[in-house]
């Protein structure tokens, strides 16, 4: 079946695509799970007259963080439907972002604890949603 749009006329429309999505991004911050570190061991970490079975067990944890452009929906106050349970899942949805391949690889590779945007921290709600295999939308929510 003869598609109504040519090549050239796609390669135009997902050019504009990427340049409003260029436009309207903001900054977004994903934080994943970090990463616990045990602490190197010193002679301070012991109880004298104990010997090293009774040291300390220490750690620290390190950040692991990944910055992208993602273009941000706020759902405030949104109603499509007259049905109990579509609302209930619309009224908890906070924002919605749309973000690039990169971001959606980093998102789903291994757990990711929240997003930050606009000084806010919002976490996952369901499975992304891919648009024309260039960006996909992830729903977000304020609390857990």
């Amino acid at each position: 079946m003869p598609s109504l749009i040519s090549a050239s006329e796609l390669v135009t429309i997902s050019t504009t695509f990427d340049d409003i999505f260029d436009t309207r991004a903001r900054t977004l911050i994903v934080y994943k799970t970090p990463i616990k570190i045990p602490a190197p061991y010193t002679e301070s970490n012991m109880v004298f007259g104990f010997g090293e079975s009774q040291k300390e067990d220490a750690f620290t944890y390190q950040q692991v963080t990944g910055v992208f452009p993602a273009v941000i929906c706020n759902n405030k106050g949104v109603t499509i439907l007259d049905n109990a349970e579509i609302m209930s899942r619309i009224s908890s949805l906070e924002a919605r972002i749309k973000v690039r391949k990169d971001c959606r690889d980093y998102i789903n590779n291994g757990p990711t604890d929240k997003f930050v945007f606009d000084e806010r921290t919002f976490y996952s709600q369901g499975e992304e949603i891919n648009i024309n295999g260039q960006f996909w939308l992830f729903d977000l929510i304020t609390t857990k």
